[in-house]
């Protein structure tokens, strides 16, 4: 799970993987609760124990995701086979790009991964702007 933490979308993962898999959660090195010292949501828990899941399956990684030696690293050989990117963590004017380039790099290194999910607001945005065919076709017919 690159860029959720040790929060919500890490423990939803951890809920539906298998007893003898495991979830790991990428995210580049922060400071806890933030800068500033004021509660935010970002890595609110150091640890996987602290935010009450499961260290035996639920690790936490503090890597850059496009570092792909360290990620590598962090994964340790284990099959991956289902991998969420939180796109909010990222930053940038191209930000539907960078998660794409994300996604496909991470892919193309992850022989196992049967499915990419891209969790944000903003490329849902995009979504619900995009027209299916049949929808274009139906407003012409």
């Amino acid at each position: 799970a690159v860029g959720c933490q040790l929060g919500r979308t890490t423990a939803l993962l951890a809920n539906i993987t298998t007893a003898s898999g495991f979830v790991l959660g990428v995210d580049m090195h922060r400071e806890l609760n933030g800068k500033s010292g004021k509660a935010s949501s970002y890595r609110c828990h150091a640890t996987p124990a602290a935010a009450g899941l499961d260290p035996s399956r639920v690790h936490l990684a503090l890597v850059d995701p496009w570092d792909t030696l360290a990620l590598l690293s962090a994964v340790n050989a284990r099959a991956i086979d289902v991998l969420a990117i939180d796109v909010n963590s990222l930053l940038g004017n191209d930000l539907m790009l960078t998660a794409l380039s994300l996604a496909r790099q991470l892919s193309r290194v992850l022989p196992g991964l049967r499915c990419v999910l891209l969790k944000s607001r903003s490329v849902a945005k995009v979504e619900r702007q995009l027209v299916l065919p049949e929808a274009f076709a139906a407003e012409e017919g």
